[in-house]
């Protein structure tokens, strides 16, 4: 079985406002990784904003990682590639062998192509540079969540 590829969507696209939501069934559950608690504390405010998506949790170690998708069962995991004891590309091997494990988007500060491959290698469904969260992880996740997207996008107002 080949690992998917990861691209980095360049055409343009709608981008969902916070505003453009469903009621709470369906949502996207959602765990964030990250050993830096700064950026774990302003990336959850920004997703917060989206009330589509639902912050099931925080670790702050791959280790910790593994114990809450276990526990919290969520969609997404949005994980750091380079963490401190278990680096967020050993963690998502790991996840990747169970067999109805979440998707995984690695988180990194440094947009490198060895970064990517190492991703992609690891079992990484996506792959967004932090400085361009913003503007890159909901195309991701409309990749990774197409149907999700088409009901939040069509739904009546």
């Amino acid at each position: 079985m080949t690992s998917p590829k990861i691209t980095r969507s360049d055409e343009p696209r709608d981008v969902l406002e916070p505003t453009a939501h469903r009621a709470t069934k369906g949502n996207l559950r959602l765990l964030l990784v990250d050993d830096n608690h700064e950026f774990v504390e302003q990336a959850t405010q920004w997703l917060s904003a989206y009330q589509w998506i639902d912050i099931v949790g925080c670790a702050y170690s791959g280790q910790e990682a593994l114990d809450e998708v276990t526990r919290l069962q969520p969609d997404l995991v949005l994980m750091d590639v380079a963490m401190p004891g278990m680096s967020g590309l050993e963690t998502t091997r790991k996840l990747k062998q169970q067999l109805s494990g979440p998707r995984i988007v690695m988180l990194t500060l440094h947009d490198i192509p060895v970064y990517r491959e190492e991703a992609q290698a690891a079992g990484a469904d996506g792959f967004v540079s932090k400085p361009t969260l913003h503007t890159e992880l909901l195309r991701t996740i409309d990749n990774l969540f197409p149907l999700l997207m088409w009901e939040l996008t069509n739904q009546p107002r």
